[in-house]
Order: structure tokens, then C-alpha cells, then sequence
């Protein structure tokens, strides 16, 4: 089974690899012999200007080693990483964004029997809550993931900052029905036999055995930003994808198309 983690990036420290300050490459911690092949760490840091807690990025881990090794992988200097007993890499960088979240924070659960939630003072999170990589509950990693492929925002918008450009995204909040897509996801593989990329037909079964058995992405083929009215969402409306897929479904406005995806994949 696929764990979450939410990791808390001290910038000056610069334990998160950024390349051209576009895709996340590696990070490196003391406390990452936690993780396991296969989980996700969710990279947020606290807004300069207001304090908010901002996520920027999201890496899967594909590999855990020490400092030479991880350097030689993604073609780094080791001068220009910080000194920790473990790196972690991913094979497939995602790109670096700049997402508030600060609204969503008293929503967030991680696994504890004793703190569960992040303590809100003044609708503000204390950073040395995240101090140790925390542990996401299922549903609250269902809700990054959420926030991570379609930015929403309960308040109306929200300015986004890419490579030093700013961006206005605005999105409704919308309900989603995560019985749905439990009910999509078993009548695919019901169908088809396994759970599988609809884009580039990776397996997460196939690659990981049993941590990756049963899981894949739902991707809502119409974006909720479009959408004025809350609607009702039909199985038809939610398309099997990877991470990597998924993330470029969404790279670009209007969205992709799977069929879209599929061709520019083809034709690489």
C-alpha cells in the first residue's frame, strides 16, 4: 500500500533538488528511513509574505541510498546538497508549484494515536508541528492529491508562482465522491482484468507486486472548474491514469484529452 508523508522543506537548508527550478528531483532527510519504495512525500514550506502553509511539490520515491549515490543519479554536485543520512530520488520528476493551502490544514489527518491534526492558531500552522515527516490518513492524501491536479480553493481564487511568474488560478471548491471512484476503479479492473494507465498502460501491480496492487489515479475528465453547478459525476466521466499521466493531463489549458495524451505519448 502506497503511503503519504508530508515533509516540511527548511529552503536554506536545501534538501529538496530542484532542476532549472522546474521538477523536483530528490530530497534528503535523517528521517526517511521511514520510507519505503513506492511513497509519495509531499514537499510544503511557509509563505515568506503572509505565513500561509504552501505546497510545492510532490515527489514518488523510486530509490533510497546514500549521498554519492543519489548525486551521481541525478547529476549533481554533492558541494551543493545538504548532508543527511538518506536521499531519496524519483524517476519521474514532477514539476515545482506554489499552492496555498493554509485553509486546508484542519482538515489534514495523519496516522497517530495522540496527534492526529495539525494544531491552527490564528487560521496559522507552527512549522515545528512539521519538524517530523508526518504520516497522511488515506482520505487527507486523497485530498492532496486533489489539490495537486486541480488546485481548488474554498475561497474563490488563489495566485499560484511558477519560475517567478505568477499565475491566477481560479477554481470552485466541488464535492467529490471518493464512493465513486472506489466503484469506477473496481468496475475497470473488473472489465479489463487489472488497474492500469488508460494513457501509457503502466501497472502499478505489474512494477511494485503487492505495495501496488489496487492502485491508480481517477481523473475527472471534465475539470470542476468548469463546471458552475454542482453536478452529478458518472463512472463514464473518470479515466484510469498514473501519476505522471495525470500531471500531464493537466499541464496545459484547456486539458488534455486521454486520446490527446496518448498521441503526443506515441509520438515522442
Amino acid at each position: 500500500m502506497t503511503r503519504h508523508f508530508l515533509r516540511y522543506w527548511i529552503r536554506e537548508k536545501g534538501d529538496w533538488g530542484i532542476l532549472d527550478q522546474s521538477f523536483m528531483t530528490y530530497s534528503t532527510s535523517n528521517q526517511y528511513g521511514r520510507v519505503a519504495l513506492g511513497d509519495i512525500i509531499w514537499a510544503v514550506i511557509r509563505s515568506s509574505s503572509n505565513q500561509h502553509l504552501i505546497l510545492i511539490g510532490r515527489l514518488t520515491v523510486d530509490w533510497i541510498g546514500s549521498k554519492a549515490e543519489a548525486t551521481a543519479r541525478v547529476r549533481i554536485n554533492p558541494d551543493d546538497t545538504y548532508d543527511a543520512n538518506l536521499y531519496v530520488t524519483t524517476d519521474h520528476p514532477e514539476p515545482y508549484d506554489y499552492i496555498d493551502i493554509n485553509d486546508y490544514a484542519p482538515a489534514l489527518r495523519f496516522v497517530s494515536s495522540s496527534n492526529d491534526r495539525l494544531k491552527v492558531v490564528n487560521k496559522l500552522v507552527n512549522p515545528q508541528q512539521l519538524q517530523t515527516i508526518r504520516e497522511l490518513h488515506e482520505e487527507s492524501a486523497m485530498l492532496m492529491q486533489d489539490i495537486w491536479y486541480d488546485v481548488h480553493q474554498p475561497n474563490g481564487s488563489i495566485t499560484t508562482f511558477t519560475e517567478g511568474q505568477p499565475r491566477l488560478r481560479i477554481h470552485i471548491q466541488r464535492e467529490r465522491n471518493q464512493a465513486l471512484v472506489t466503484t469506477a476503479k473496481q468496475r475497470f479492473k473488473a472489465e479489463h482484468g487489472r488497474l492500469f494507465c488508460e494513457v501509457c498502460g503502466f501497472d502499478f501491480a505489474e512494477t511494485y507486486g503487492a505495495l501496488g496492487d489496487s492502485y491508480i489515479e481517477a481523473h475527472h475528465r471534465i475539470p470542476f472548474a468548469e463546471l458552475n453547478d454542482v453536478v452529478e459525476t458518472a463512472i463514464a466521466d473518470l479515466a484510469m491514469v498514473c501519476a505522471n499521466c495525470h500531471r500531464m493531463l493537466h499541464r496545459t489549458k484547456p486539458w488534455l484529452t486521454i486520446d490527446e495524451l496518448k498521441v503526443l505519448l506515441t509520438e515522442k
